[in-house]
């Protein structure tokens, strides 16, 4: 019992959890300094940097066919991340035109973000109560530890970015619904790093919306139909200077989402542009990506017939995803595992039974 009981606090401290960011980025700089420009879409994602660094707006306008090989990047659904991180890159050329000094800068502002939204997450989950803080600190090891995650930190992506946005949008949440009251503020903060992440990641639209969503559903059932009026008086509180600022920074932030996911989606049928609906096909096969597809679909027998979803999961996705969760990236190029590392496996899995037995 005793030895029970220390191993708990040792678990619940917050030096644990130091632990756990050193741990995540000693990770991220070994990878950061150790592997080319080829971890998961980091030569793409260079690539759209170093063409946006080049430009002082974030409108590329008509696409250029010297950037057809990084696909239709003109109308990019995740254009936001390669212009914002476009200006670190113009900052660092500055000072010095080694360019593996400038990727190895852009590497590390990206752990940064990732190792700042575990300590959000953190924070989000301890406000949230009723989780044990071993349970929580074990959760974020167990993370930090998966294999197939532990590239990313070090790697130039927009995930991390993410990453850390929707921490804090967690955060902001959280401290939404337990109040007792409208936060105004808090509640227009969410909504504009929800719409950052959206432009940051298109995908990311998937995290948002849910989170809005319930946040808007825990407000009605607070406060019932006197919502609006509720909701318009705390609006009120806030010094009219601030809400002309927030107002017109939301009003901004919704202006760029229409003008790219919103309107790629009705003129091209996806939030990212259909790259032969863009730029055309042939210019498209100057795109790896849309190449490698294209000859694969020209292949696929004339009678094939597409798993339906439920055996696509269980037959083809679950395996894999799990592989990958235990696979350790080679150096050399694909994010196909090599197979995961015994000692890595054992600690990676006897994770979740011990953080259930501390938790308890």
């Amino acid at each position: 019992e005793r030895l029970y009981s220390s191993v708990a606090r040792l678990i619940s401290s917050k030096y644990f959890f130091y632990g756990v960011l050193l741990l995540a980025t000693a990770q991220g700089v070994w990878y950061a300094l150790s592997f080319q420009p080829s971890l998961f879409d980091e030569t793409k994602h260079l690539e759209k940097i170093f063409i946006y660094s080049h430009h002082f707006s974030p409108f590329l306008g008509n696409q250029n066919p010297a950037w057809d090989y990084v696909g239709p990047i003109a109308r990019d659904g995740s254009y936001f991340f390669y212009y914002v991180m476009s200006w670190p890159l113009r900052l660092v050329r500055v000072f010095t035109d080694n360019a593996q000094f400038q990727i190895l800068s852009l590497r590390m502002l990206c752990l940064g973000f990732f190792v700042a939204g575990l300590a959000v997450y953190r924070k989000a989950l301890l406000e949230a109560g009723k989780i044990p803080k071993a349970a929580i600190n074990l959760s974020l090891l167990f993370f930090v530890i998966t294999p197939a995650f532990a590239a990313l930190p070090g790697a130039v992506n927009y995930d991390n970015v993410v990453f850390f946005l929707f921490s804090y949008m967690l955060l902001l949440g959280v401290q939404s619904v337990k109040s007792r009251k409208i936060l105004p503020k808090t509640l227009l903060t969410l909504l504009m790093l929800g719409l950052i992440m959206s432009i940051v990641k298109w995908t990311a639209i998937a995290l948002f919306i849910p989170l809005f969503l319930y946040i808007t559903y825990d407000l009605y059932q607070k406060f019932g139909r006197k919502l609006p009026n509720i909701l318009k008086a705390s609006f009120k509180t806030i010094p009219t200077i601030q809400l002309i600022l927030l107002l017109a920074a939301v009003c901004v932030l919704i202006g760029l989402f229409i003008e790219r996911p919103v309107q790629n989606q009705l003129r091209y049928g996806s939030a990212n542009g259909r790259c032969e609906k863009v730029i055309g096909k042939e210019r498209c096969m100057k795109f790896d990506e849309y190449s490698i597809y294209a000859q694969v679909d020209a292949k696929k027998p004339k009678d094939f017939k597409p798993l339906d979803p439920a055996q696509y999961a269980i037959r083809v996705m679950g395996p894999r995803m799990i592989n990958a969760q235990v696979a350790v990236l080679p150096v050399a190029a694909s994010s196909q595992g090599t197979g995961a590392l015994p000692i890595i496996q054992t600690l990676y899995f006897t994770m979740v039974p011990l953080g259930l037995f501390v938790g308890a």
